[in-house]
């Protein structure tokens, strides 16, 4: 059954209302994160074992994280029951959502984990991600996803092919350091860190794509980028996770 849950766009990155273990507020949508997490703030007594893992803050940071779980997570009428989750810190999260994130607790990430089992339709125009539609938007382009502990899709940067982690947690593209010097693009007026370039999926062009240089190397997974938001946002995407493929709709382009 299909299940409407309306999210907020923070600056590129989409927050949806939560309860988990009796905490109310608000979760990243965050199909870049490998793990379910929770920031440490308001889950003080969750403890389990240590993990090494990677977070953003700027570039991706070696961090260290508690694998617990908790009895569930509920968004709207979707219920995750009993899943794993990891403790750490969303400090370096909540700062750089202080000025666009709704009033409440930055609660942590809804990751791939739990994600990979659905299909998600994501409207940004609509602010509503709809789990497990029944049907494909028949204007659809099916593109050809290789799922492994990230989903990633290949990407044509400047004529070359390239995966790139498809992340509904990034609201900039990111780009492996190791392709500095084979990628130009126009800086950005207002901020001079950013690049704007073109990036084509299956024939489909996205011009201006917000664009920053990062070391990737803490990356569980094979890939020279990241994108997110850019594309996400520019028509209505189904990402069918368990049958590995993702739609990009005709609107809004």
């Amino acid at each position: 059954m299909a299940i409407q849950i309306p999210f907020v766009n923070a600056g590129g990155i989409p927050l949806v209302r939560a309860t988990v273990a009796g905490e109310t507020g608000w979760l990243v949508f965050d199909t870049g994160a490998m793990g379910t997490a929770l920031h440490q703030k308001h889950f003080p007594d969750l403890t389990g074992t240590s993990h090494e893992a990677a977070r953003f803050d700027g570039s991706l940071q070696a961090t260290t994280v508690e694998e617990s779980e908790v009895d569930a997570i509920q968004i709207g009428d979707a219920l995750f029951q009993r899943p794993t989750v990891y403790r750490m810190d969303f400090t370096y999260v909540e700062q750089g959502l202080a000025e666009v994130m709704p009033e409440g607790k930055l609660l942590g990430s809804l990751g791939f984990d739990l994600l990979r089992q659905h299909r998600i339709l994501m409207d940004y125009k609509a602010s509503v991600i709809t789990l497990d539609p029944e049907e494909t938007p028949e204007d659809a382009t099916a593109v050809p996803l290789e799922m492994g502990r990230l989903a990633t899709v290949q990407v044509s940067l400047q004529g070359q092919e390239h995966p790139f982690v498809l992340d509904s947690g990034a609201s900039v593209c990111l780009l492996s350091s190791a392709l500095q010097g084979e990628v130009s693009g126009e800086p950005m007026p207002d901020n001079p860190g950013l690049l704007l370039v073109q990036l084509t999926v299956s024939g489909r062009a996205y011009e201006n794509v917000p664009a920053l240089f990062s070391d990737l190397s803490q990356l569980q997974v094979k890939a020279d980028g990241i994108i997110g938001y850019p594309l996400l946002s520019a028509q209505r995407t189904l990402l069918d996770f368990p049958a590995g493929k993702l739609y990009l709709c005709l609107e809004y382009l």
